[in-house]
């Protein structure tokens, strides 16, 4: 077994066995591991896009930044996921409207609009080679959804200030004429880790400071010790999938789910680059419904890489409802290709873990 095989299956490079497409086609993004004691303005904890997005801002607000991440730079949760990118929620903004208001959701909308500008801005001012592309995004209902509830997420939509429209058909999906589905305009996506390959380097190029295989651990308002030294700071910032600082009180108030992706090749030019989404399973156990959401990707000159998601459950609980982990791929590519029957034989299979904050 090599070394990229043995860091692999230690979790080092990626927090689950199956390669995702985004750490397979990037070399591995490592630094120098911690070899000395430290003394910074502000330590960032975690080295996925959360993190190092903190750090890039800070080192342009004029700050001294340190940066550590546990295994290598996005081999947490950043390098699992799908790369959307959208002020297309989870949760309807409807729902969010009803419990906290208008102002509040025309906030969210306005904050993930910014959100993707702020990418689009930085692929921009660093060059970043990463496959950014706006495109358009397209919300239909689920089988068990309510034709109404798409009406009403039209309208809460509109009144958060989002460019959307309410379309007659669904745009290239089969069988997409006998529905009906909200066009999210100025939606994106990008290859996420060559995204951050080129954050870090804008980071070090800008005098921050970035350490891999880097364990934080005994987090303090001062500092933290990292792999035994001491790395001290005026300001921590823990940007890690799940805080570990405060484990207690944030894992009651946080829901874990676990959600699967599927990816295969499709001949170029048969889809267009779009964002596709079902509003989720309303029959679901789960207090998160359950969605698929779909995607392409550049793959080389000939293909395009069409990524499919979906069926998650919570966290350790995969045969809560008698469908086990690997039937969940199953159920997923059977769902994928009755929608988009142009997909060829699967490339990629691998998972990855959400983590939904509970609303009290």
């Amino acid at each position: 077994m090599d070394t990229h095989e043995n860091d692999l299956k230690n979790g080092a490079i990626s927090s689950g066995n199956n390669v995702t497409f985004w750490v397979d086609t990037t070399p591995i993004i490592s630094f120098k591991k911690p070899d000395q004691e430290i003394n910074t303005e502000v330590l960032v904890i975690g080295g996925g896009i959360a993190g190092l997005t903190t750090a890039y801002l800070l080192l342009k607000a004029g700050k001294k930044v340190v940066v550590v991440e546990d295994g290598f730079i996005g081999s947490g949760e950043t390098g699992r996921t799908t790369a959307h990118l959208t002020c297309a929620l989870d949760d309807r903004y409807y729902y969010i409207e009803n419990i906290f208001g208008k102002e509040a959701s025309a906030l969210a909308a306005e904050s993930h609009t910014a959100a993707i500008d702020q990418i689009e801005t930085i692929v921009a001012a660093e060059s970043i080679n990463c496959s950014f592309k706006r495109v358009n995004g397209y919300l239909f209902l689920h089988p068990t959804d309510k034709e109404g509830n798409l009406d009403k997420e039209y309208k809460a939509t509109q009144r958060a200030g989002l460019s959307t429209t309410l379309l007659k058909g669904i745009p290239s999906v089969v069988g997409g004429e006998n529905g009906r589905c909200i066009a999210f305009r100025n939606q994106a996506q990008f290859h996420i880790l060559h995204y951050l390959e080129g954050l870090a380097q804008a980071i070090t190029e800008m005098g921050g400071h970035i350490y891999t295989e880097a364990r934080a651990e005994k987090i303090t308002n001062n500092g933290a010790e990292v792999n035994g030294y001491a790395f001290k700071a005026e300001q921590i910032v823990v940007a890690t999938n799940s805080p570990v600082n405060d484990v207690l009180t944030m894992h009651t108030k946080q829901h874990a789910y676990r959600s699967y992706v599927i990816a295969g090749k499709i001949k170029k030019g048969t889809l267009p680059y779009a964002l596709w989404w079902d509003t989720g399973d309303a029959d679901s156990r789960w207090v998160s419904q359950p969605y698929h959401y779909v995607r392409l990707e550049d793959y080389d000159a000939e293909y395009d890489l069409l990524i499919s998601g979906g069926e998650d459950h919570k966290t350790g609980q995969a045969d809560e409802e008698g469908i086990s982990e690997v039937e969940r791929y199953d159920r997923l590519e059977a769902w994928t290709r009755e929608r988009f029957p142009m997909l060829g034989d699967l490339s990629y299979r691998w998972s990855g873990q959400i983590m939904d904050l509970l609303i009290l």
